[in-house]
Parts: structure tokens; C-alpha cells; sequence
């Protein structure tokens, strides 16, 4: 498994940063532009959602383990993301995960934060999320494993 972590600044200028630093952590791991280019894409996304609506510190967490790449952020805050059905500006880059990726979720650590987090398959080809944050649970777990993500 190869794993690459960044802690940034909770603030919008540090998107540009993460995206390079995915991207060239990618190519390091010899995966091809397309898949690069979708998971720079959902990083910014988790990101944002982040530095707008969680607390400092925030961390970065990009896994490629087999077939499948996973991002995590993580952040001090306890406010949860939930995919909402409205046209707000702040809910757009959930529905961008939920459309790109292979999976997504929020695993709560109270009194401590939370991390969202999404995977995408190696040969995913923008399908539908198979599954959404649990807002009113506040936590979520890979079904194959067991394991938060």
C-alpha cells in the first residue's frame, strides 16, 4: 500500500496545494492522468468541504492500495456533512463525490473531529456513488472490511 499525508492551513488557497501534491503522488504510484485528474478533483472537493465547514487542524490522506485509491480529510470539527437535494453553492461538491466516486463516507470521532473520505476503483468510469454519508448515524465503515475509513 502506498500512503502520502499533507496537514494544511483550514484555508481556500491551500486547494491548489493538495491537488499538486495528489497529482504528483499519483504519478509516483504509475497511475494513468485520467484516474489522476478524477481524484485530484474529489480531493479539492473533500477539501473545501473542509477549510468552509470543519476546523483546523486538517489533514490529507491519500491511500492506493490494489485496485482502488481512497482519500481521507480529516478535520477538528464535528459538523457532519450531509448530501442535501437543494442547489446551494456549499452542497455542489458532495454531489460531485457522490457522482464520482466509488464510495464515500464520515466516520465521527467524538470530541474529536471527523474524517470524509472516498475511494475510487482503478477502473471506475464516473458511476453513481454506491453509497451516501449516514448523517443522522454520524459514521460510516467499509462493509467488505469492517474498518472506518
Amino acid at each position: 500500500m502506498s500512503v502520502f499525508e499533507l496537514a494544511i492551513d483550514a484555508r481556500p488557497s491551500e486547494v491548489g496545494r493538495v491537488r499538486r501534491a495528489i497529482r504528483a503522488a499519483l504519478v509516483r504510484y504509475g497511475l494513468d492522468p485520467a484516474h489522476a485528474d478524477t481524484v485530484q478533483l474529489l480531493a479539492s472537493e473533500l477539501v473545501m468541504n473542509a477549510v468552509l465547514h470543519g476546523e483546523a487542524p486538517v489533514v490529507v490522506r491519500l491511500s492506493v492500495d490494489g485496485g482502488a485509491t481512497t482519500i481521507e480529510v480529516v478535520d477538528a470539527g464535528d459538523l457532519l456533512p450531509v448530501l442535501a437535494d437543494d442547489d446551494g453553492v456549499t452542497t455542489r461538491g458532495l454531489r460531485v463525490v457522490n457522482t464520482l466516486c466509488t464510495d464515500w463516507g464520515v466516520v465521527s470521532h467524538p470530541g474529536d473531529g471527523k474524517t470524509v473520505w472516498c475511494t475510487l476503483r482503478h477502473d471506475q468510469r464516473t458511476e453513481p456513488a454506491a453509497g451516501v454519508a449516514e448523517g443522522s448515524a454520524g459514521h460510516r465503515r467499509r462493509a467488505a472490511d469492517g474498518r472506518p475509513s
